[in-house]
């Protein structure tokens, strides 16, 4: 690479947007496959990226179930969002969706194909990065036609009974996510993180993973959930030193060596990734889970102590305002 195309180029990266959008509507220029273990699931599947056609739209497809049915990604299908966020049409169902459509979003993929043969996408490292660099391999593939795009016209809000969580979303000639997290926790602190219009979607989003406290293991382990879950694929913050008959019980669910604490605010045995990653990786999800309106949004989003409930009911609230207009 000679002088100036080296200086284009790094100038090109520095004002590319923060998720990747040319105007027209784009698709994977060719077929990705990931092998993984879902996270509640805990079984072996394959999740595979097909190419679509312009206004395909989104969707998931079972193809281990008769006549391979399919389920649009859409806030309407979702039946479910313990934990993850679930979508179901008829027999067919989908979990742990988050993920993977927030690298399709951040890519710029507005058309797909999303083929697994069972019931949940693959956890992977527990963030968007794999996905999303996957697609950044294969590359785009644009149609003519313009994305589908919804500018907020008005003030949007939601929130839940007691006031605690909230989101609002404000017009906007851009888009913008903001979120506040609050435990009421020593260790994970309440958190503001932002992510703006020219940030990084792959750089400051996408490696962020999920994430869960020690002392809700045990209670999660005995509802049938994170089958699949090892401190490889989630970071587990420590709020109060454990008992050491928990640690073994969870060296033997992890099929790790001896666990230990020392001190550590996480039990994961390499650092994080961002000294806010959980709040990063609750942004992710806001992303994966509002890709399910359907459109690219233009507004400024904020959000309280959000979670996969609020998110697919703002989601659901967004399309039922803009359904007729």
């Amino acid at each position: 690479m000679n002088v100036k195309s080296k200086i284009e180029t790094e100038i090109q990266e520095k004002l590319a947007p923060s998720i990747q959008d040319a105007g027209l509507q784009a698709s994977i220029a060719d077929e990705v496959v990931w092998h993984g273990v879902g996270l509640h699931s805990g079984e072996q599947m394959t999740c595979s990226l097909i190419p679509a056609n312009e206004d395909t739209g989104l969707v998931f497809c079972r193809t281990d179930l008769p006549n391979k049915p399919t389920i649009p990604a859409l806030a309407e299908y979702v039946v479910c969002t313990d934990r993850s966020t679930t979508l179901a049409k008829g027999a067919a169902s989908v979990a742990t969706v988050e993920h993977i459509l927030a690298a399709l979003y951040g890519a710029g993929i507005d058309n797909a194909r999303i083929e697994i043969n069972g019931p949940e996408v693959p956890i992977l490292d527990g963030s968007a990065a794999p996905f999303y660099q996957a697609i950044q391999k294969v590359g785009l593939q644009h149609y003519k036609k313009p994305k589908k795009r919804l500018s907020i016209d008005r003030e949007i809000e939601i929130s839940t009974q007691d006031g605690k969580q909230f989101m609002r979303l404000l017009p906007s000639a851009t888009f913008s996510l903001e979120a506040t997290i609050d435990f009421n926790s020593q260790v994970l602190p309440e958190t503001t993180v932002r992510f703006l219009t020219g940030d990084s979607f792959e750089r400051e989003l996408a490696p962020a993973r999920t994430f869960v406290f020690l002392h809700e293991l045990h209670w999660l382990i005995h509802q049938g959930l994170v089958k699949g879950g090892s401190l490889e694929n989630a970071v587990v913050f420590i709020e109060n030193k454990p008992e050491e008959l928990t640690l073994q019980e969870l060296s033997v669910f992890f099929n790790s060596g001896p666990l230990k604490v020392n001190g550590k605010p996480i039990l994961n045995p390499e650092p994080l990734r961002f000294s806010n990653e959980a709040a990063r990786h609750k942004l992710l999800d806001i992303l994966g889970d509002l890709a399910l309106c359907g459109y690219r949004l233009n507004g400024n989003l904020m959000a309280l102590r959000p979670g996969h409930a609020l998110n697919v009911a703002f989601a659901k609230k967004i399309r039922e305002i803009y359904a007729h207009e």
